[in-house]
Parts: structure tokens; sequence; C-alpha cells
């Protein structure tokens, strides 16, 4: 990563050029560096698009960018990306391919951060079906689909549907990966979150704890993993009355967020507002008023300020007002809130 991309541009427009700014995106963003990340990635895509006879290098650097962008949480590029990507797959390679099944599930994954999982789901269902009939039953990716599969039914609310298809597709992934395998870690941490749903508290826990230690020792105690496994142990932490301790689990993985995704992102939003939320119950009411503003602030940015997202953060921080007594900025928000639903 020494060299930047104008010294790769230097070099002819070969292949191995495209290569070389791709692998430079991929390390970034392995590290968790996005903003470099993204300046390789649109290097190499305007390379990609400059061939004479476009390529899977077009649609890779389509792909690569589309996960990019959903992990930053720039939604609207991300679907962008990963459609042309789709569109570019299709028709270099077919309808029944690997790579148009990786397509489907990244762009059905951006669909469930949006909360769209009627949208979702017929991706994950078209990708699962070109994998069965084109992998080896104990291939890793079509565990991998079930999973996403199962938590996309979770999310929706179809708990009987989620919970097998999440047991089927861990104990395949560990019989390929292993079970210290990170993959595996975070589907075990979704396990738990679907058992968390349910009100399985004790279900839940131990698997959350397992994840959270897979994830830091393999992953690192500061990668995006691991601070949204604290997140979630913390969520359940929170929901049992373990205000302490979830407090700690979230400053944990707040600047971990703040780090490596940014300071205006959903997950930082997320967890501004969890926190705002233990020091509400426990009427430290300035400390939470300090953690309702940026996630009311964060989410009208990322989301846009009507989005269904903004009334639940303009309410909180009506409310923690309300408490206090500044009576004159709590109307406003109010009216806001109830505007939006």
């Amino acid at each position: 990563m020494s060299s930047g991309s104008a010294s790769v541009w230097g070099q002819s427009s070969s292949p191995s050029s495209w290569e070389e700014l791709n692998s430079a995106s991929e390390r970034a963003y392995e590290a968790g560096h996005y903003a470099e990340a993204e300046m390789f990635g649109l290097d190499a895509l305007r390379l990609a698009e400059a061939f004479v006879a476009p390529d899977e290098h077009l649609a890779t650097s389509l792909n690569n960018l589309a996960v990019l962008y959903r992990v930053m949480g720039k939604y609207t590029s991300a679907e962008q990306m990963g459609w042309k990507a789709l569109t570019q797959d299709e028709k270099n390679l077919g309808e029944k391919q690997p790579s148009v099944a990786r397509d489907l599930e990244n762009l059905a994954e951006i669909d469930e951060d949006e909360a769209q999982y009627v949208e979702a789901e017929p991706l994950h269902h078209r990708a699962i079906a070109i994998l069965q009939k084109v992998s080896k039953a104990d291939d890793p990716a079509l565990a991998i689909a079930g999973l996403n599969l199962a938590r996309c039914h979770a999310n929706r609310g179809s708990f009987l549907e989620a919970e097998p298809l999440y047991l089927q597709s861990l104990a395949s992934l560990e019989n390929v990966l292993g079970p210290e395998h990170p993959t595996v870690a975070i589907g075990q941490g979704n396990l738990a979150l679907l058992y968390q749903m349910e009100g399985k508290y004790a279900k839940a826990e131990p698997l959350f704890i397992h994840s959270l230690g897979i994830l830091k020792k393999v992953r690192g105690p500061e990668s995006v993993e691991t601070a949204r496994a604290s997140k979630n142990l913390a969520g359940l932490y929170s929901l049992q009355g373990k205000n302490e301790a979830a407090q700690q689990l979230y400053n944990q993985a707040l600047p971990v967020f703040q780090k490596i995704l940014g300071p205006e992102h959903a997950e930082v939003a997320l967890v501004f507002n969890n926190l705002g939320t233990l020091d509400y119950k426990s009427g430290r009411y300035a400390e939470a008023e300090r953690s309702f503003r940026p996630a009311l602030a964060i989410t009208e940015k990322v989301l846009g300020p009507d989005h269904p997202a903004v009334a639940p953060c303009l309410m909180d921080l009506a409310d923690i007002l309300a408490i206090q007594s500044h009576q004159v900025d709590v109307e406003p928000l109010y009216l806001r809130a109830v505007a939006i639903t």
C-alpha cells in the first residue's frame, strides 16, 4: 500500500494493472481503510470500463464496490453497483453461475440493511437455487446462502422457518470450515439474535459469548465483526437488566465503529441510541441527551429526515428533553415524529 494509484496508472492498461488496483482495494478493505479501498476500487473500475472487450474484471470491480458501499452505509451507490454487477455477470457467464448467485446475495443483503425484507427474500431464493444446481452439497457458499436466508426469515418474524435453516446451515459450515471460523461465529451470533427475538435469552447468551470470543481471537478486538458481536451481546444484557455490562460492551464497540466505518455511519447511530437508552433507564438524563442527539443527527443524514427510522430517534430525544423540562424544544420533535409515522 506504499504506492498510490498514480504510480499504477503510469503503467500500461493491462490486466495486471487492473489486478494491482483491485488487490490494493481489497487489502485496504480488509484492513478497514474504506476511503482508501474506494479510491483504488474506483480506479480499478475505470480501468475495467476502458477495456475494449469487457470481461470478468468489470463485474468484479462493480461487485467489490457494491460490497464496500454497503459496509459504508452508502446504500444507493451499493444498489447501483450491485445491479450493474449482476447484469454484467449474467451477460458474460449466463444466469446459472456462482458469480451470479454471489451478486444476488449481495443485493439481498443491501435490501435487508434497509429493512426491505420482502424484496430481499426472493433474491436469496434465486441465489440458493443456482448454488444447488452448480455446487456440491458441502460447498460453503451454499451453507452461507442458507444462513443469509435464515437471517432474512428471522428479520421478517418468520421464526419457525429461520431456526431449522440456521441449524442445518451452521452444521454444514462447521463440518467444512471448522468450529472457530469467523463465518461460523457470525452465523452463531445471528442464531443468537433469533433466540433473543423469541425471548429465549438463556439459549442466546452462550451463543453470543462464544461468537464474540472467536471473533476476538481470529479478527482481533478492533475489527468491525468483533465490535458488532460486542454490540449484540450488549443488546441482550440490556434486555436482561444488566446495564453496566451492556454499557461497557457498547463503549468498546463505539470507537471501533467510529474509526473503521466513520463517525456518521448507521452502526454508530445505533450504538449512541442504545447508550442513551441505558442512561435514560439509569436516570442519567443529561448523559442520555448527549447520546440521543448524535443518534438523531446521524440517522437523519444517513437515511434522510423523513425515513421511518428517524421517528423513534425524535421521540427518544423529545422524551428526554421533556423529563428535563426543556418544553420549548419538545413539541417540534413530537410533531415531526408524528408526521413521519
